[in-house]
């Protein structure tokens, strides 16, 4: 049932999703919305573009994400809140995990902050980490599956990844 709403004869209605679980929904074969949608994802600013309009290079970095602008203004502020910033970086990946109903576990944890130091070998992750490479993988893999992991197509058999959304391009 419709209320207090006049239907137009024209317009676009745009849904916006914040995790790829609630899209997939929206996008299932079973779903009722099916076909009314059309998908586009809106990914990070590029560094250049914000580069280009701020001319300051650590918080271009940190405005590709558009969600920290209204609460970042300077530097010097930035060097106030980062404990602030990282806990709330943690919360973020934690919620994409609850969306994907997964529990975000020191081991993920572990391997997203050490692909986001630049190890990108499933080998060398393992090594970090302490486990082995086949349960490493898998995890990795679950984590690109997310989205906040890429791999990086290779010649060779061995698996590299990255973050997703690092930094720099």
């Amino acid at each position: 049932m419709v209320s207090n709403c006049q239907l137009a004869p024209s317009g676009i209605l745009v849904a916006i999703g914040s995790s790829y679980g609630i899209v997939n929904k929206v996008f299932d074969r079973n779903s009722p919305l099916l076909g009314i949608f059309t998908p586009s994802e809106i990914v990070l600013i590029s560094y250049e573009d914000v580069l280009s309009q701020l001319n300051d290079p650590v918080l271009s970095v940190l405005y590709r994400d558009p969600w920290i602008i209204p609460f970042i203004e300077s530097y010097d502020e930035l060097k106030k809140r980062i404990k602030e910033f990282s806990l709330v970086a943690k919360g973020l990946i934690g919620e994409v995990f609850k969306e994907e109903e997964r529990q975000l576990t020191d081991l993920y944890y572990k391997i997203l902050l050490t692909l986001g130091e630049g190890v990108w070998r499933s080998k060398e992750i393992a090594g970090i980490v302490q486990r082995e490479e086949p349960t490493i993988t898998s995890m990795i893999n679950k984590l690109a599956k997310m989205r906040l992991v890429s791999k990086i197509l290779t010649l060779g058999k061995e698996n590299y990844y990255k973050v997703s959304s690092p930094p720099f391009p």
